[in-house]
């Protein structure tokens, strides 16, 4: 793994979707009990365009689309960010582990895939950030 950077970003990155996951499955949007509060929105008392998006994912990973959608309307795309996310990084891996004449095209290919796909889930929280700060 020390000689294979792209191998161990894959890694960790997998593992952190582990956690990420593991975290949407133990804490229920109903009983409300998501130890990681949204800090901008204790401090203001504001909402933001990602107010929701845990109790969101929670609904996602149970399967309950419906309320996912009423705690934060981009819930379901940013889950897919990250759902997508986790299976490229096993997939590009494996291509990188087997098909090694071609990893150049591989980790530039991932890095295309990821980027547009990045800013296809998170384009209204893009939109956003720039007009909070251009106010």
């Amino acid at each position: 793994m020390k000689n294979r950077p792209y191998l161990a970003i894959n890694l960790v990155f997998t593992v952190f979707l582990v956690f990420f996951f593991g975290y949407s499955l133990i804490f229920s949007s109903h009983a409300d009990n998501h130890p990681i509060p949204s800090f901008y929105t204790e401090i203001t008392g504001e909402e933001t365009i990602s107010s929701g998006l845990s109790r969101s994912f929670s609904d996602i990973i149970r399967g309950n689309f419906k309320s996912a959608n009423e705690y934060n309307i981009y819930g379901i795309r940013v889950f897919l960010f990250f759902f997508i996310q986790f299976f490229l990084r096993f997939l590009f891996s494996f291509f990188y582990i087997y098909v090694a004449a071609a990893r150049r095209y591989i980790v530039i290919s991932d890095s295309i895939i990821s980027i547009v796909l990045f800013v296809t889930c998170f384009w209204p929280f893009i939109v956003w950030q720039v007009s909070a700060i251009s106010i």
